[in-house]
């Protein structure tokens, strides 16, 4: 992956597609501390850094 697609910011929906869960779970997930809450980028926006995902995803590979 390039440096450029690792700078991505997701929404909920592309990181439920990414892990095949549900909006649900994913916010189950954040309330848990299972992954990372998003960042918020405006009143009614948040989003995820694709490339602290992709560090988050390696950590829970070891």
């Amino acid at each position: 992956m390039n440096t450029a697609e690792e700078n991505r910011f997701l929404s909920d929906l592309d990181v439920c597609k990414r892990y095949k869960i549900s909006r649900s779970t994913l916010w189950r997930w954040i309330k848990n501390g299972h992954i990372s809450a998003p960042l918020r980028i405006g009143p009614r926006a948040v989003r995820w850094s694709l490339s602290e995902l992709i560090v988050w995803e390696q950590s829970k590979q070891k």
